[in-house]
């Protein structure tokens, strides 16, 4: 693993402050933050059909790099359209969703910011 994906505990955290509140903190910021980004995505049109078009390609490249593997994707169908009941994700097919749909937020902040400013615009 190379640097910049190498998790820093201390990298978000004020010295002086207690942990689990910079954790919950963080936390609740991520979600608002995910929410904000799904009506911005919707409301997005073309870019927005694009972004989440980067993230369907995301999904579908962690999920090939497990074929095989015994803990899928749970309900959620299979390419030839069954379902498949009894698997879930792993832990690192998680951790590799959640890093590669920040990098699309991060490559896509200026796309995203355009369609804030145009809602804005629109009321």
């Amino acid at each position: 693993r190379n640097s910049e994906t190498q998790f820093n505990p201390n990298q978000f955290r004020n010295l002086n402050s207690n942990p689990l509140d910079d954790l919950s903190s963080g936390i609740s910021g991520l979600a608002n933050g995910a929410r904000t980004t799904a009506f911005l995505v919707e409301e997005g049109g073309g870019a927005g059909v694009d972004i989440l078009s980067q993230f369907g390609h995301l999904f579908d490249n962690v999920n090939s790099q497990s074929e095989g593997s015994r803990t899928r994707t749970r309900g959620f169908s299979n390419t030839n359209g069954s379902q498949n009941g009894e698997s879930g994700l792993t832990l690192e097919d998680i951790g590799n969703l959640l890093r590669g749909s920040a990098n699309i937020l991060d490559n896509n902040a200026p796309r995203l910011r355009g369609i804030a400013n145009q809602a804005g615009l629109q009321g």
